[in-house]
């Protein structure tokens, strides 16, 4: 997205936030609407499993219905809720999640992805498998600033670090699955 793109989504966004604070629960419906999409597969990406994705995707917009006074407009409203759903993710795995269904094997999940995320017929299995074995915080950070294509500034705000931070896992990440992908680099 360009920059004035960006920029007017933003003032969309607040603008819509404005209407939600004085009131127009219509307004917080069309927030929900214009990012459940992208949430859902961000958040399904973690956890690999769509029962708990969807469990999450309420979860992240019960916190954003309850602290939206608590946003205070330093970053764009899309960073904030990407954060939540970040933390959303790491504080489900920390709580001794186990993935108890393939990705793969979830084709109903699957037809429920944005394009251009995870398509079943353009999905890259072993980079999702590979994916898995990465300690949290690097797994979060190549999925914002890879998959999702975040800014290392809006990757950090997202992951709450520095940019060089960001950069550093981001950079371990990506080294980490070099090696995991290995034999596909010698074919």
């Amino acid at each position: 997205m360009s920059e004035p793109d960006e920029k007017q989504a933003q003032d969309e966004d607040f603008a819509l936030i404005d209407r939600w604070l004085k009131g127009d629960e219509a307004a917080f419906v069309a927030i929900f609407n214009k990012y459940k999409k992208r949430i859902y597969a961000l958040i399904f990406r973690f956890v690999q499993n769509g029962i708990e994705s969807e469990d999450l995707l309420q979860d992240v917009f019960m916190k954003v219905y309850e602290k939206i006074e608590q946003f205070n407009r330093s970053s764009s409203f899309y960073t904030w809720l990407y954060r939540i759903a970040v933390n959303a993710c790491l504080n489900h795995q920390g709580r001794g999640y186990k993935k108890r269904e393939s990705l793969y094997d979830n084709d109903q999940a699957l037809d429920r992805m944005h394009g251009g995320y995870t398509d079943a017929s353009t999905l890259d299995v072993d980079l999702q498998e590979a994916l898995t074995q990465l300690p949290e915080k690097q797994r979060a950070t190549f999925i914002l600033k890879a998959c999702d294509d975040l800014k290392f500034v809006d990757v950090a705000k997202a992951m709450g670090c520095s940019v060089g931070g960001a950069k550093a896992n981001y950079f371990h990440a990506v080294r980490k699955l070099k090696i995991l992908l290995e034999d596909y680099r010698a074919v």
